[in-house]
């Protein structure tokens, strides 16, 4: 669908069709539709047939590339257009160097700060692209039904947008006072407030994400994490009610003011409204799914990034047609050419797919610099979002097709030149986008300071922290449930579990985690019921499968743990512990041929895996390849000398092939390492008989 630009600004309605093809749009009914309004409803289908057809973790990936794919048009025009470049040339040098340069430094020591300011700068990010959506869609408004007065004054290309003034609006037009319907007229002032846009944005998407849906302790997490200091309990449910009211207050102005505007006949455009409710409905639901990491995040994201692109390619398409200033670059790549849209899609996606860079490395060091640089990509994005993009600002306005004078104080700029001064002459007009810069440079510091000096709970305090505060949170459940298991407080960690899986039936990682603590109690059926149940949610994960199949071998239903470990294999070849497992499974059933096969593969794809070396040795013993054997044997130990089970297997295959002095070497370091095993025990006191036989 090619995405097209909008007609003169002073074709008239009539012209064009009729409501349904007037200016209201940003692209046209159909585009709109598809990447603004209805976007939603297409990205759910998605994921239902994704979560159907087994394909979910695909999609999430695919989601994550588009993520970072939609940071690229924003590079792009403030390097590629050559006008914007040189006006702002000291920010867009100096801003990425800086951006690389802490949050590379800050990986590579390990603090968590650039991340919550990420975090916490993203959500501001979407915010506000929402806004921006919410003032074009104002600015594109349709104005009364019929030939009233304020209509016909807003003919001739420009919409009714005065300010509510009750009995104001009764006076005449005629005068050479500047009225309300006058200003309309002449294109002076919006709908509706561009604060009061904004606050019912800001006061609503904090209700979405932080009350409604108590996705607050993520946050809370991340700033406890970073050296944040314990804040009372009470203090965060005080905030949720305070932003209740708030948002309350904010939302009966905000209705107050519209209803005026309606009865003043001022007709605010349908469309603008349809936007928001759709934008906070999607964002409600988006922020309450919990299945698995990242799916509510990706789902709203996914909608972001197809808003961004579209009107990001409308933006370009019209600046490279209407202003040489756009530099080269720009007017050659952005042409209304499907092919060029096709290469302007592909190049997005190739460079999001750099988001995965990440797990080409093994070196957790290396990992952390590869996702630094993401995280600097996305603050750069961030960052030239808030100023390359104002619709105030006329030559956004006439890019986006949005008629002149529409939006208040549209004359103005997006910031003085650096030369400027403010009318004092004083302070450079620049000063309040330095100002801007320390709400990310001082907490910065400051939690540098307090995390660099070990000032940071430890994660099992923090998580007690949190669910202190949040007791309903079933992600801190969740992860509290992770750090007790891991210190070996089983117990205490089912008790978590138990509780997020009651908050939150379909948290998938809960569900895993609860079979794999349940089988390590010894709880078969209770593990094989959690993973039947992750199975139900995502049936091609292959660890659960995998882990469902060490259950049913544990159970003696060799058949059915062969059938889930085959599926494992099946959706993950590369699965090295899968392999090793189907391997020791085939090999109960009789089948030593096809286990040597999973057994080879798996050291093959992992050749530092003990037990599979261990497992394939025991197979090629039982296929009687002694030598093969003793290769594989010996090999498990060295990477692990500790392998108790290896030392005796070992010790057997020697004594097979009357090496008794090796062998009784193998069986007493099998029984240093564990003292009652009784097959050690046996083949030790053998192999000794048979030494003192040997020596008469």
């Amino acid at each position: 669908m090619m995405l097209k630009t909008q007609r003169p600004p002073g074709e008239s309605d009539a012209k064009s069709g009729g409501w349904w093809q007037s200016d209201c749009w940003i692209f046209s009914p159909l585009q709109d539709m598809t990447f603004v309004l209805l976007t939603p409803l297409l990205i759910l289908l998605t994921f239902a047939a994704a979560r159907r057809g087994g394909w979910i973790n695909g999609l999430l990936t695919f989601g994550l590339a588009l993520a970072m794919a939609h940071y690229l048009p924003g590079i792009l025009r403030a390097y590629g257009d050559r006008a914007l470049f040189q006006r702002f040339r000291v920010r867009l040098i100096l801003a990425p160097l800086f951006l690389v340069a802490i949050s590379t430094w800050f990986a590579y020591l390990s603090l968590h700060i650039v991340i919550l300011l990420a975090l916490l700068w993203g959500q501001w990010h979407w915010m506000m692209q929402v806004y921006g959506f919410v003032r074009i869609y104002d600015a594109k408004g349709v104005g009364g039904p019929a030939k009233t007065p304020i209509r016909k004054a807003a003919e001739g290309g420009v919409p009714n947008m005065a300010w509510p003034v009750g009995p104001t609006l009764k006076k005449g037009v005629g005068g050479p006072a500047k009225t309300p319907i006058r200003k309309a007229a002449e294109g002076g002032e919006p709908n509706t407030p561009a604060w009061l846009d904004q606050m019912i944005c800001l006061m609503w998407f904090g209700m979405c994400v932080f009350v409604l849906n108590n996705d607050l302790p993520s946050y809370v997490t991340s700033f406890y994490e970073s050296g944040g200091p314990p804040l009372p309990a009470q203090a965060f449910a005080w905030f949720a009610r305070g932003w209740l009211v708030l948002t309350v207050a904010v939302t009966l102005v905000y209705v107050f003011h519209t209803s005026q505007a309606i009865r003043d006949r001022r007709w605010p455009n349908p469309l603008k409204f349809v936007f928001i409710a759709v934008t906070f409905v999607y964002l409600k639901y988006t922020a309450s799914v919990v299945e698995r990491p990242f799916m509510g995040l990706v789902m709203f994201e996914s909608w972001h990034d197809i808003q961004y692109l579209a009107i990001v390619w409308l933006f370009n398409v019209n600046r490279a047609r209407k202003s040489p200033e756009a530099g080269p670059f720009i007017r050659f790549l952005f042409r209304p050419r499907a092919i060029l849209v096709l290469a302007y899609v592909g190049v997005c996606l190739a460079f999001g797919s750099l988001t995965h860079a990440w797990s080409l490395f093994e070196d957790k060091t290396v990992v952390r610099i590869a996702i630094s640089l993401v995280t600097a990509t996305g603050l750069l994005h961030y960052y030239l979002d808030g100023f390359i993009w104002k619709i105030r600002e006329t030559e956004t306005r006439q890019a986006l097709g949005v008629r002149p004078g529409s939006e208040a104080g549209e004359i103005r700029r997006i910031t003085p030149e650096p030369s400027a001064v403010l009318a004092s002459g004083l302070v450079p007009a620049w000063s309040r986008h330095a100002l801007l810069w320390l709400l990310f440079v001082i907490p910065a510091a400051l939690f540098f300071v307090r995390e660099s000096k070990g000032n940071v709970a430890r994660p099992l305090q923090i998580y007690e922290n949190v669910i202190e505060a949040f007791p309903d949170s079933p992600n801190a459940h969740y992860q509290l449930g992770r750090e007790l298991q891991d210190a070996g407080r089983l117990r205490e960690a089912t008790v978590h579990f138990e509780r997020a899986l009651s908050l939150a039936p379909d948290l998938l990682p809960a569900r895993i985690f609860m079979g794999v603590l349940l089988g390590d109690q010894r709880d078969l059926a209770g593990a094989r019921a959690h993973f039947e149940q992750a199975l139900k949610m995502d049936p091609k994960n292959a660890e659960v499968h995998n882990d469902l199949g060490i259950i049913l071998d544990e159970q003696g239903d060799l058949t059915s743990a062969k059938a889930h470990l085959d599926l494992a294999v099946a959706i993950e070849p590369q699965y090295a512990l899968a392999q090793n497992n189907l391997g020791i499974v085939l090999a109960k059933l009789g089948d030593l041929a096809q286990a040597r096969v999973h057994h080879e593969r798996a050291v093959r794809i992992e050749p530092d895996f003990a037990d599979a070396h261990y497992q394939l040795g025991v197979t090629m013993a039982k296929q009687g390849d002694l030598a093969g054997a003793v290769d594989h044997l010996e090999q498990a130990i060295r990477i692990d000398p500790d392998l108790h089970l290896a030392h005796n297997s070992l010790g057997e295959v020697l004594k097979s092939q009357g090496k008794l002095p090796e062998a009784k070497a193998h069986f007493e370091q099998a029984l240093r390492i564990k003292p009652h095993n009784a097959t050690a025990q046996q083949n030790l006191a053998t192999t000794e008989a048979a030494l003192q036989d040997r020596s008469h």
